[in-house]
C-alpha cells in the first residue's frame, strides 16, 4: 500500500478549511517534532512523495531503536490528523498509471495501516459496494468520453479509483473475482499478476470495500444485526443525502442555471375529457365551525372504516381547498413560483395531486387532475383497468381493511427541484409529501372524513393513467380518502 498527500475534495469546505497538505504536514510536525526531532525531519521528507507504508513503519522502528521511543507517537498523530483532514490518498502503487487502485478520502478517517493480506482467507465485496461512472467535476448531468470507473460503498470513507488505462482489464478482472469471494491464490490462478495481488487486497480492505469471510462463508456484514437491516439502496441513499460521509455537490446551488430552463411552476394542464368547477367554501363559516388546532393534532389517525357514509364531491371540493389549492402565483426573481397552504423545500411545490374517484357522490368514477390554480376538476380518464389496479394496490397497502373511496396520488415532476438542488432533491420531495400528506390528515380529521396514508403504489400504473414518462413525472406518494365512519 502507497501513501501520499493530497488536497482534500473541494466540496463542503468551510472558510477555515486547510487546503495545502504540505503546510498542514509541516505546522503539525513543528509542534509535534520536539519529542521526536529526528523521526519529525525524516517524516517530512518522506511524505513529499508516494512512499510504501512500510517504509513509514521501517523508519518508525529505526526511530524508536535509535533513542527516539516516542517516534510512533508522534508518527501516528501526524497520520491520524492528515487522514482526518482527508488529506491522504493510497494506490497500490507508486506510480499511478500503474496503480490498479487509487483511494481517494470523502470523509474524515484515521490514518490506513498497512495490513497483509492473509493467505488462505477469502475476500468479498462488501454487499453495500457499488461500481459506476466517475461524474464528480465535469458538467452536470453529462459525462465526457474519458470518465473513469469508481468503487464505493457508504460505508468507507474513500473513493476507490479503477485504473480508466492499459491496466484496467485487470482491475475489473480482479473485482469480477473479489465478486463472489477468492483468496490470494485465486488471484494467482487467475493470471492476475504477482505484484498486485496482495497489494490490492490489502488496499480494498483497509477501505472496507472487501470483507474476509469465516469458515461459514459470511463476512462480518453478514453477522451485524443492524447493517443487515439496511438495504443497500436505502443506506446509499440515506448517506449520499446527507452532510459528512461524501465529497459530492449538495445543496440549493442552482447547477442547471443558465443551461436548462427550469420546469415551469404550474404543470399544463393534462389532456383532459371534461372539467367541473369545484365549488368555492365560506372561509368564515369553516373558521367558526372547525375544530381547534390542538383538538384536530390529538384528534389525527389513520382512518380505515368498514362501515362509512361515502364521500362526497362537495367534501372532495372543501377538502383539497383547504390543501391543495394554488393560494398566489409570483415570480420569484428566477422565474415564476406557486404558494399553497402546505409549506415545501424551497418553494418548488413540484407535486400534483390526481384524484381516483371510486365513489364519490355526485363525480363520475375515473381518473382526475386536480387543477390547484381554478379549484377545478379534470377528467383525464373515466373508469378503467388501470384505476381498479390503483384501488386495488391501496386496499393492499391498507392491510385489506377497507376500500377507500378515492385515492389521492401525488405526481412529482422531479427537475422542478432537481433544477436547484444537487446531491438531496428527491430527499427534498420526499419531505415535501411528508408536508403534504399532515395537511391532508389535518384537513380531513377537522372535517369527520376517513384518511390513511398510504406506504406504497405503483408508478407504472401512475404512468398509464396520465402517459407521463417515469423519469420526468412519477407517483411519489398515495393518500386514501373516505368519507366518515357511521356512528362516529
Amino acid at each position: 500500500m502507497y501513501l501520499s498527500l493530497c488536497q482534500p475534495p473541494g466540496q463542503h469546505r468551510g472558510p477555515r478549511t486547510k487546503t495545502d497538505p504540505l503546510g498542514v504536514l509541516d505546522e503539525m510536525l513543528a509542534s509535534l517534532g520536539m519529542s521526536a526531532p529526528h523521526t519529525a525531519v525524516a517524516l517530512a521528507d518522506l511524505l513529499r512523495r508516494p512512499v510504501a507504508r512500510s517504509q513509514v513503519d521501517a523508519l518508525l522502528i529505526a526511530a524508536m531503536q535509535g533513542g527516539e521511543p516516542l517516534a510512533a507517537v508522534v508518527a501516528s498523530q501526524v497520520m491520524d490528523q492528515l487522514g482526518e483532514l482527508r488529506m491522504l490518498a493510497y494506490a497500490t502503487a507508486a506510480d499511478e498509471t500503474e496503480s490498479l487502485f487509487r483511494l481517494a478520502p470523502v470523509a474524515p478517517a484515521p490514518a490506513l495501516t498497512a495490513t497483509s493480506a492473509k493467505a488462505g482467507v477469502t475476500y468479498r465485496l462488501s454487499r453495500f459496494a457499488q461500481i459506476r461512472m466517475d461524474e464528480a467535476g465535469h458538467v452536470p448531468g453529462q459525462l465526457p468520453h474519458n470518465a473513469g470507473l469508481i468503487l464505493e460503498s457508504p460505508l468507507s470513507p474513500f473513493r476507490c479509483h479503477i485504473n480508466p488505462l492499459s491496466r484496467s482489464t485487470t482491475a475489473m478482472q480482479a473485482l469480477a473475482l473479489l465478486g463472489s469471494g477468492a483468496a490470494l491464490e485465486d488471484l494467482r490462478r487467475a493470471d492476475i499478476p504477482e505484484a498486485d495481488c496482495e497489494p490490492l487486497l490489502s488496499l480494498l480492505s483497509a477501505a472496507g470495500l472487501i470483507r474476509p469471510l469465516d469458515a461459514s462463508g459470511l463476512s462480518d456484514e453478514d453477522q451485524d444485526p443492524t447493517l443487515r437491516q439496511w438495504d443497500v439502496h436505502d443506506l446509499a441513499f440515506h448517506l449520499r443525502s446527507r452532510l459528512g460521509r461524501h465529497d459530492q455537490r449538495i445543496g440549493g446551488d442552482f447547477r442547471f442555471k443558465n443551461i436548462i430552463d427550469p420546469v415551469p411552476a404550474l404543470r399544463p394542464e393534462p389532456k383532459h375529457l371534461a372539467r367541473l368547477q369545484l365549488a368555492r367554501p365560506d372561509e368564515m363559516a369553516m373558521a367558526a365551525n372547525d375544530p381547534t388546532l390542538s383538538q384536530t393534532i390529538e384528534a389525527r389517525v389513520s382512518v380505515r372504516p368498514g362501515a362509512r357514509r361515502p364521500l362526497n364531491l362537495q367534501e372532495l371540493g372543501l377538502f383539497l381547498w383547504r390543501t391543495a389549492r394554488i393560494t398566489r402565483i409570483f415570480d420569484g426573481g428566477i422565474g415564476e413560483f406557486t404558494a399553497r397552504p402546505y409549506p415545501s423545500g424551497g418553494g418548488s411545490y413540484e407535486q400534483d395531486v390526481w384524484i381516483t374517484a371510486r365513489e364519490v357522490v355526485g363525480l363520475m368514477p375515473g381518473f382526475y387532475f386536480y387543477a390547484a390554480a381554478t379549484h377545478e376538476l379534470l377528467l383525464v380518464r373515466p373508469w378503467n383497468t388501470d384505476c381498479e389496479a390503483l384501488i386495488a394496490q391501496a386496499v393492499t397497502a391498507m392491510a385489506e381493511t377497507t376500500i377507500p373511496d378515492a385515492v389521492l396520488t401525488l405526481g412529482a415532476r422531479f427537475q422542478r427541484v432537481s433544477w436547484k438542488y444537487s446531491g438531496m432533491a428527491y430527499a427534498t420531495q420526499l419531505k415535501n409529501t411528508g408536508a403534504i400528506y399532515m395537511a391532508f390528515y389535518m384537513a380531513a380529521t377537522a372535517m369527520g372524513l376517513s384518511p390513511c396514508g398510504l406506504g406504497l403504489g405503483s408508478i407504472e400504473t401512475f404512468r398509464r393513467l396520465t402517459g407521463s414518462r417515469i423519469e420526468v413525472e412519477g407517483s411519489i406518494g398515495e393518500f386514501a380518502l373516505s368519507g366518515p365512519p357511521i356512528g362516529a
